[in-house]
């Protein structure tokens, strides 16, 4: 499942993601980025399914002016997300979706004090 929230932005389903996302905005500069697993998502009963994907949507229509692209991955339950870019953007897409959807995490490239902390 994918969901364009620019509708200038044409989608391609057969295209790898790499070719659909979007790396500048109207103006040509270039937009960030972040992905998030959603612990379970596929796995869930279609209704609590479709209850999490709307609450996903939902929250990313409250930054509809910020967001320019989404993409769902049933099959691997990542959100891919593309913004404008401002301060702290990513954070603040990221949390309100993780306060809606507990499952949803961001995922993003481990530390040097977190490969530590791990051993």
């Amino acid at each position: 499942m994918a969901q364009i929230i620019n509708p200038s932005f044409q989608y391609h389903p057969n295209n790898t993601l790499g070719e659909r996302v979007p790396i500048r905005d109207e103006q040509g500069q270039y937009l960030c980025d972040f992905m998030m697993l959603v612990r379970g998502l596929r796995s869930m009963p279609k209704a609590q399914m479709e209850q999490k994907i709307t609450l996903i949507y939902g929250v990313l229509g409250w930054f509809d002016k910020t967001v320019v692209f989404a993409d769902l991955n049933m099959k691997l339950n990542l959100l891919w997300v593309s913004l404008k870019p401002k301060p702290d953007i990513c954070l603040r897409v990221s949390g309100a979706i993780t306060l809606m959807v507990p499952e949803a995490v961001l995922i993003g490239p481990m530390t040097e004090d977190m490969w530590y902390k791990q051993k």
